[in-house]
């Protein structure tokens, strides 16, 4: 008898226990679960929301160089940095443009010494004997660069004479516009950072109801009905509490989503995909982009060997940093440009010896753009943004950049006096390793900028 006392006894405090045990799990899971009409988080629900999803997984970006500078801006992730390089002063040939050098070179095939007809890279050097400000101390002292990634961006320009960006636009670095010296051979225009640094010792991004309870209380109603035969009141109970937070649950689950749909019907409304071009010899974009600035086409003197091959849009309204006027020292020089039509038989001749108007665009929805030669539309998959002729220097002058201007160009107003500075020409081709067909001998060639 004693020893069945005892039986009893510890039965009843082993289903205490467990009463105990089961009580402790409900309120523990009630208290890692939101009140009702709060939102759960993914963490809460042991997932990512959608929006850390999809900022994981936007890749966007946009990419720049940073001239002299070995770092990139705090806001932006340095991909690499080195020091520039370029064709040498004196050369004729090789490039016009600079290139960031990486530091960590790897090898191909190769010959060392320079041996046969190839091009030469060089580095390069700062020339700022004749300025008075700070920067003179780094004259002749190799230039560094930095290659940046600013992520949640599609798009980056370089402003010519400008300190500041336009509205809707972030400012990465300001600086000076730098290119060959006039009597030089031609390099393309880049901006030098405002405090450039020197080369250390280089100095020589459903609908679902949960509130009717239906499903719920077919729950309920089955529990309650057809268990409660079987089982006693208190395991019901338990039962009932467990459905209870199994439907708090999934009630907080759906809000998530439901959440989450909205989140990513904002980040896709809000993903700021855009690219931009400039349309050269028009004041106005097309319908579908819109203007970032207009302005005209600047560039250098047509019988200037030094300066930059490539042109620029000048907007309307420039800034001054440092600076002395008058023509003074060792500098690049930077002219208007006009159209050379005199030898055309279209209504383009008439715009001969006019200045050149240009518009940047900005179209949305759209992450790159290019200029296609010797084509009026774009390959599939490709818009249309305008189509022109191709335009460069006349083949016995200085070399300049490869430019579409737009088909139905137009001057400035009262432009018309014949001052030269950078010129363009129409293009044509030239058979022999031109193949011809599918070229034909000295036939303006057209071109089209498309966006993808």
């Amino acid at each position: 008898m004693q020893k069945q006392k005892a039986d009893k006894h510890g039965k009843r405090r082993i289903r205490e226990k467990e009463r105990q045990r089961t009580t402790q799990k409900h309120q523990t899971q009630r208290t890692t679960h939101k009140p009702t009409g709060q939102w759960a988080t993914g963490a809460d629900l042991g997932r990512p929301s959608a929006t850390e999803i999809a900022e994981e997984n936007m890749n966007i970006s946009t990419m720049y160089t940073r001239w002299g500078r070995a770092t990139c801006p705090s806001h932006a992730d340095t991909v690499y940095s080195g020091f520039v390089g370029g064709s040498h002063y004196t050369n004729k040939g090789g490039s016009a443009e600079p290139l960031c050098m990486p530091k960590d070179p790897e090898w191909g095939i190769y010959t060392d010494g320079t041996d046969g007809d190839k091009a030469y890279l060089y580095g390069a050097e700062y020339e700022f004997d004749t300025l008075t400000d700070s920067r003179k101390s780094i004259h002749d002292t190799d230039v560094l660069c930095a290659v940046c990634k600013v992520n949640r961006r599609t798009a980056t320009m370089m402003l010519p004479a400008r300190r500041n960006c336009y509205d809707d636009w972030n400012k990465e670095y300001e600086g000076y516009l730098m290119a060959a010296y006039h009597n030089h051979y031609r390099e393309k225009f880049i901006c030098v950072d405002e405090k450039p640094e020197g080369l250390h010792g280089t100095q020589t991004d459903s609908n679902f109801d949960t509130n009717t309870g239906t499903c719920k209380d077919i729950l309920q109603g089955y529990m309650t009905g057809q268990m409660t035969a079987a089982l006693g009141s208190l395991q019901v109970e338990n039962l009932r509490k467990e459905f209870q937070i199994i439907l708090e649950k999934q009630e907080q689950e759906i809000a998530l989503l439901k959440k989450d749909l909205a989140d990513l019907k904002m980040i896709e409304e809000n993903i700021n995909v855009s690219t931009i071009y400039t349309r050269w010899g028009r004041t106005t974009c097309p319908t579908n982009a819109d203007t970032v600035y207009s302005g005209f086409v600047g560039g250098s003197h047509y019988t200037n060997k030094g300066g930059s091959a490539e042109p620029l849009c000048m907007p309307k309204d420039p800034e001054w940093g440092i600076y002395t006027d008058g023509t003074d020292g060792d500098k690049a020089f930077l002219h208007g440009a006009e159209y050379e039509f005199s030898t055309l038989t279209d209504s383009r001749k008439s715009l001969h010896s006019n200045d050149v108007p240009c518009v940047v665009c900005k179209v949305n929805g759209r992450s790159a753009t290019m200029m296609l030669p010797a084509r009026r539309n774009c390959y599939t998959g490709w818009s249309k943004e305008y189509e022109g002729y191709l335009v460069a220097s006349h083949h016995n002058q200085n070399r300049e950049k490869f430019i579409c201007v737009d088909e139905k160009p137009e001057g400035l107003h009262g432009s018309q006096s014949n001052n030269d500075g950078y010129l363009l020409y129409a293009v044509e081709g030239i058979c022999g390793s031109l193949p011809c067909p599918p070229y034909v001998n000295g036939r303006e060639l057209t071109c089209v900028v498309c966006s993808f």
